[in-house]
């Protein structure tokens, strides 16, 4: 980090502490008076805390947004007040990750930053990504339905064939290894090994193949791309590799491997194109990395919400 960067990042924490501090019931004539000392200091200092309150005004217009509550820390530092304070009072209102339970037998789930492998009945085997969820079909007859998430699945020779659906979408496939990746408007659907069957009730019936992908947006089938499993299970090794992905996807994965919630204020950022390789164990540095080569500010209200925005 450059030493620019560190001063951008300092004056951030400081206009942060001041704000919450301002709004908090406890504020003193003493803590109003150090915090237009401080504001006074620089026009950059200003800037940054009238930033703050357009991100809070803006977030009126998000929904099932409860309103923030402030507590001034008494022997602790920003970060641990934030995260005890604001934190707690939005993972109350059920901002965070929710583990929930599907209608749907659940045969195997994951949570945040957890990948598991298991075998299923009729000699299939399947490989979990984080925050992934695999549920039994209603109606029986052997279909699987991936619910969320990222998971591949490894058919033996003698296995059954493998029934599987995700959204609208059915699969249908002998032996091999397919990778299906639910995104909240997107799926793709990736060929190892083997030959998919897929159909859709309005974009219709296709067939790929080894290191074949396709994407479904809406109800559209895109063109069939080359799949290359290096990166597309580079997740299985510990790596988010974005090549171009649009920043709406990239923040549905990193909500997989990171407690809390991102709200993005304006729709247009959603399609902002994101490339890299990270770690994902390490999922704050995604979002460094966003802020730092894209058009986009990044406001951590607290360790458990971030609001992205137009710069």
């Amino acid at each position: 980090m450059t030493h620019v960067m560190k001063e951008e990042n300092a004056v951030k924490s400081e206009a942060l502490h001041w704000f919450v501090t301002l709004h908090s019931k406890e504020a003193t004539e003493q803590d109003r008076q150090a915090a237009a000392h401080w504001l006074a200091q620089d026009p950059a200092h200003r800037a940054e805390f009238e930033a703050l309150g357009d991100v809070w005004r803006a977030l009126d217009d998000v929904k099932d947004l409860p309103a923030p509550v402030f507590r001034r820390p008494v022997s602790a530092s920003r970060r641990a007040f934030l995260s005890s304070g604001l934190a707690a009072g939005f993972a109350a209102a059920g901002l965070g990750y929710v583990h929930h339970r599907m209608a749907a037998p659940v045969l195997q789930e994951t949570g945040i930053g957890e990948i598991r492998s298991a075998q299923l009945s009729g000699g299939t085997a399947v490989d979990l990504d984080a925050g992934t969820a695999l549920a039994a079909e209603d109606h029986g007859g052997g279909w699987l339905r991936l619910r969320q998430g990222r998971a591949r699945f490894r058919v033996a020779e003698n296995a059954s064939p493998l029934h599987l659906k995700a959204g609208h979408v059915s699969l249908q496939a002998g032996a091999g290894a397919y990778q299906l990746h639910l995104w909240k408007h997107a799926l793709a659907v990736s060929v190892q090994e083997g030959e998919a069957r897929l159909a859709h009730p309005h974009a219709g019936d296709l067939k790929i193949g080894r290191h074949q992908q396709v994407l479904l947006e809406g109800h559209h089938w895109g063109a069939c791309q080359q799949w290359s499993p290096q990166t597309g299970n580079a997740w299985m090794s510990g790596r988010f590799i974005f090549e171009d992905q649009p920043l709406g996807r990239v923040l549905d994965d990193l909500g997989r491997y990171r407690h809390g919630k991102v709200i993005v204020m304006e729709q247009a950022l959603l399609q902002l194109p994101v490339s890299g390789v990270f770690a994902t164990h390490r999922p704050e540095d995604v979002l460094a990395a966003i802020e730092a080569t894209l058009p986009v500010r990044r406001y951590a209200l607290t360790d458990y919400l971030v609001v992205l925005r137009a710069a």
